[in-house]
């Protein structure tokens, strides 16, 4: 977060006033004028009154944030529209990938474990991180590696130790009979 001045339609709090909205702006660039020169009208939750500020009291008294023990901040929040906006994205790309699996190992997606694509998804009896997920598509492993890999880490027989090998070292070849020897 980069520190700015305020704009037009800004939410700001006020030590004394509390919350308002900045609802004019007499310069888009504060760091050219003077520290005298009144630089925007805020208008507060609490009163009716227009307040106007000066670039030195602007930047002594209004945050984006309210006041705390560590003081306050004038650094710009990312906007939550633009948050959800991209998590949209991403679970728009992982739904993406999912139906490649899909199509890939005739395989159907049932759920994602906390409604959240980007951790664990479940495809019948089988529970796969996105990672892997993700590297089995990118990498385009032979169908059902990811399968037979994941029944190989669980087969007392071939992993007695119950070791951890991951996908992208089966994916090359690691087996765990060869980590039993």
């Amino acid at each position: 977060m980069k520190k700015q001045t305020f704009e037009k339609g800004d939410r700001v709090f006020d030590y004394l006033k509390g919350w308002g909205e900045i609802v004019h702006t007499y310069s888009d660039n504060w760091e050219e004028v003077d520290d005298n020169y009144t630089v925007c009208v805020v208008k507060f939750d609490s009163s009716e009154e227009l307040e106007h500020f000066t670039k030195y009291l602007a930047t002594k008294m209004l945050s984006f944030t309210e006041y705390t023990l560590q003081g306050f901040s004038q650094e710009r929040l990312m906007e939550q529209g633009k948050v959800l906006g991209l998590r949209d994205k991403l679970d728009n790309i992982l739904k993406e990938y999912i139906g490649l699996f899909e199509e890939k190992h005739d395989v159907f997606f049932e759920f994602a474990v906390g409604d959240d694509l980007t951790g664990l998804l479940c495809f019948g009896d089988y529970l796969f991180t996105t990672r892997n997920v993700i590297y089995d598509i990118d990498n385009d492993l032979p169908k059902n590696l990811i399968f037979q890999w994941q029944d190989d880490s669980f087969d007392s027989l071939k992993n007695p130790q119950h070791a951890k090998i991951n996908l992208q070292s089966y994916a090359m070849g690691l087996r765990f009979e060869d980590l039993n020897k």
